[in-house]
């Protein structure tokens, strides 16, 4: 059997998303009920993986809206802060976008 060519726009798949910043790649899995709504075009913001640079641990959040055309802004902050810094913002579909397993 041959598998089907992945494509981003079905909504009943799990993703996996990368953004770079710093020079880092930084990923976030999407579960297919929430790709759904993000494809759908409604504002959804998701907590994504905590990741360390030097000594620092950080955390994200990736803040969705628009569907594949609209923005897509990934925020960082410190774990022990509350000060907020955007590390990637675009267009959702500027973001490498591939199966959850892949």
């Amino acid at each position: 059997m041959i598998a089907e060519p992945f494509d981003p726009a079905r909504a009943d798949q799990d993703v996996t998303l990368t953004v770079t910043w710093g020079g880092l790649p930084h990923r976030l899995e999407i579960e297919a009920p929430d790709w759904a709504l993000i494809l759908s075009g409604a504002g959804l913001e998701l907590e994504g993986e905590d990741f360390t640079e030097g000594r620092d641990s950080f955390e994200t959040e990736w803040d969705f809206a628009g569907g594949l055309d609209g923005p897509l802004q990934v925020r960082f902050s410190r774990i022990d802060a509350d000060e907020w810094h955007t590390g990637f913002s675009g267009i959702l579909s500027d973001a490498a976008i591939a199966p959850a397993d892949a």
